[in-house]
Order: C-alpha cells, then structure tokens, then sequence
C-alpha cells in the first residue's frame, strides 16, 4: 500500500533512534544523530543537533562533543569548510591519532603546505 504520512512528531517508543524499513521490515534508513555548522577559528557554533559544545586544541584542531552519547564509535563523519587565505583547505580525520568516541570526534584541518590552519566555517554530521 503507497500513501503519504503527515504527522508532527514521530517518536521512538525505545532509547534506540528511530529507523526506517521497507515492507519487508528491512532497515533502510536512519535520520542523522548529529549536524553542526561551525565557526572553528572562534570557536562557535552556529547553528547544530545534538551538539554539547566545541572545543579549540590548537590551530587547525577542533573536538566536537554531543549532547547524547552514539551507542558505539561505529560511525561516519562528512564535513566541509572554505579555502583559508585563498589556498585549498583539507580535512584529514585521523583514525590512528584520533579515534572517534561515543561522547566526542575531534578534526583536524590542514592547508596545502601541510601545515594546520583555521578555516572560517565548517559544516559537519555523523551518521550511523
């Protein structure tokens, strides 16, 4: 049967995050559990999910700690930020330094010249 729901809420009767499924009751989609558009240079936030707070560990080296806790560390984090004084700015995520946490992710960004910058904005989610 095809159709359209309008509702205004949609809640989880469990601690578990609502999923989507096919007819089959295969699980085909999730919402995001966390998005946050950045000024990491400052830092602040500017608008965000379930983001607690920033925090600055140097030039080029945010940590991004979430409101509620991801139930493992088993997920993917997609970001995006501008050029910094003109030159290409890239956001290396590193695993072996940096592994991500259920409560925390940290990004580090670095210029052309390999050396870390502070980009003026970044735009970030992680998915589970």
């Amino acid at each position: 049967m095809a159709g359209t729901l309008t509702v205004d809420t949609v809640k989880s009767g469990l601690s578990t995050p609502t999923v989507f499924q096919n007819t089959s009751g295969v699980e085909v989609g999730q919402l995001t559990k966390y998005w946050a558009s950045l000024t990491p240079s400052t830092p602040a936030t500017k608008a965000s999910f379930n983001q607690s707070s920033i925090t600055k560990n140097g030039t080029g080296d945010c940590s991004m700690t979430f409101s509620v806790a991801f139930s493992d560390a088993n997920y993917a984090i997609n970001g995006l930020s501008n050029h910094y004084s003109g030159v290409n700015v890239y956001i290396p995520y590193n695993y072996q330094q940096f592994p991500p946490t259920t409560t925390y992710f940290r990004i580090t960004w670095l210029g052309t010249t390999w050396n870390l910058v502070d980009p003026s904005y970044g735009f970030f989610s992680a998915n589970r």
